[in-house]
């Protein structure tokens, strides 16, 4: 059984986390939320103390009843003072309708949904986490899945921004989540799923920081971690140790986790809306059509991406492939006919750094934008529970769902300091570099002529030659 307990933060403490009292407790019980509401958090415990204070005032009220009449008068007194506060109260809160400054959060951090995919679990279908016994700080947030920090642009926040935080280090035991309550809220809870081309990203990252949008939408909010890169997309057959997708059942799981336990939060597990974007929101409608997620969600808002993108999965073979050559760069593979038993222990007792190391240098090699060397295989029986692409013309995906789908302003912008020498300068591109951004997207067009000189004039000076 779950059993929270938080401190209470005001706002605005962003991008920090400041939450030296904030704890989520655990005691030794089922894994799940029962009828009898075992488990507790602080804010049961809120309404316990109010439900206790009613009593009290119950038993008060004979008492009130003797009481002179002169304190009554004093007392219609004062509650005419008091009504004229909480009038001017009441415009102060108007005028400041976006100000969320004091207000205050419930905040629980790092809570773990699944046991640390180390060691023999490496690679392995996420294995949920066993009862707890005594008491667990949710006070540190949940730290960064293995994954390669970008350093291409030292001290540009335009690039640090997406790197981990102090607060959370890089660990393989990352498989945890973040929750925001606010004090006024109606139970619909939003769950979001980072994105980062499924090879980077972090819930514990500045700007996914859930405060404001907890206090200014009155919603709970949840963030998930899941496993990156080779850790998470790694593949050697369906059947085999590394079946692949593990950070698509990552996601799942702790799904599973929220759906069982949020209403120790006072969110309500029917009105669940997944949202994220790019990979994220390629994740968000890949749960569409995963069988085992259907009833974790009744909405999605996916952001600048879908599973059907070209960049977001890949095909057994291919993905077979590159995994092999992972394998056979960190000397995993033998010079005879592969084991892949024998590669698999091999790859779990391979360090994080050289595996981490080795998939960036077949990432460099393909050498084609938006292709990412580990990401979900298109056809296993764990997630997809089959073909990916048979399921869509069949039909067989999640009907009963409210679905947002739309991109994000401005996103291409990320990709411009890799395009220009000088990542400070303001997106200014030469006709030099327009050409060469261009030419690196053209092979998803085959190659196309007529669309490398449509593209080349659609931005044309007219001022210049064809040639400048």
């Amino acid at each position: 059984m779950w059993n929270g307990g938080s401190g209470r933060v005001a706002l605005p403490l962003l991008p920090l986390f400041i939450l030296i009292h904030t704890r989520f407790h655990t005691v030794l019980g089922r894994a799940v939320i029962s009828d009898d509401s075992l488990v507790r958090t602080n804010l049961d415990e809120d309404e316990d103390e109010d439900e206790d204070e009613d009593e009290d005032e119950d038993e008060d009220e004979d008492e009130d009843e003797d009481e002179d009449e002169d304190e009554d008068e004093d007392e219609d007194e004062d509650e005419d003072e008091d009504e004229d506060e909480d009038e001017d109260e009441d415009e102060d809160e108007d005028e400041d309708e976006d100000n969320f400054d004091g207000v205050h959060m419930s905040v629980f951090l790092g809570i773990p949904y699944a046991r640390p995919p180390v060691e023999s679990r490496r690679f392995g279908i996420p294995e949920k986490v066993p009862a707890w016994s005594g008491e667990f700080e949710a006070k540190h947030p949940a730290k960064t899945c293995f994954y390669t920090v970008d350093k291409m642009f030292p001290d540009f926040p335009g690039a640090e921004m997406w790197n981990p935080p102090p607060t959370s280090p890089l660990s393989e035991d990352c498989l945890s989540l973040n929750v925001w309550v606010p004090p006024k809220h109606d139970g619909s809870v939003l769950v979001w799923i980072y994105g980062g081309g499924f090879f980077s990203g972090s819930p514990s990252l500045d700007l996914y920081d859930g405060s404001v949008l907890a206090a200014k939408y009155n919603k709970i909010v949840v963030n998930i971690n899941y496993r990156l890169g080779p850790f998470g997309f790694l593949y050697l057959g369906g059947d085999s140790e590394i079946p692949g997708n593990m950070g698509l059942l990552d996601q799942q799981i702790a799904l599973e986790w929220i759906h069982q336990n949020i209403g120790s939060f006072g969110g309500d597990a029917t009105r669940v809306t997944l949202f994220g974007e790019s990979a994220g929101a390629a994740s968000v409608t890949a749960h569409l059509i995963a069988p085992q997620s259907h009833r974790y969600f009744s909405k999605i808002i996916a952001k600048s991406g879908a599973i059907t993108n070209s960049w977001a999965t890949r095909s057994k073979e291919t993905l077979l492939e590159t995994s092999l050559q992972l394998a056979r760069l960190v000397n995993c593979t033998g010079s005879t006919q592969i084991d892949k038993k024998v590669v698999a222990k091999c790859l779990r007792n391979t360090s994080p750094k050289l595996l981490q190391e080795a998939a960036d240098q077949i990432t460099n090699d393909i050498n084609l934008p938006m292709t990412f060397a580990f990401s979900p295989v298109d056809d296993e029986p764990n997630f997809f529970k089959g073909n990916l692409w048979e399921r869509l013309r069949r039909r067989d995906f999640k009907k009963d769902v409210s679905v947002l789908m739309g991109t994000v302003a401005d996103e291409g912008t990320y990709w411009l300091p890799y395009f220009s020498e000088d990542p400070q300068n303001k997106a200014r591109i030469d006709r030099v570099q327009y050409k060469n951004s261009i030419d690196a997207f053209l092979p998803y067009f085959g190659n196309s002529a007529l669309v490398q000189h449509s593209l080349m004039h659609a931005y044309n000076d007219v001022s210049q030659s064809d040639n400048e």
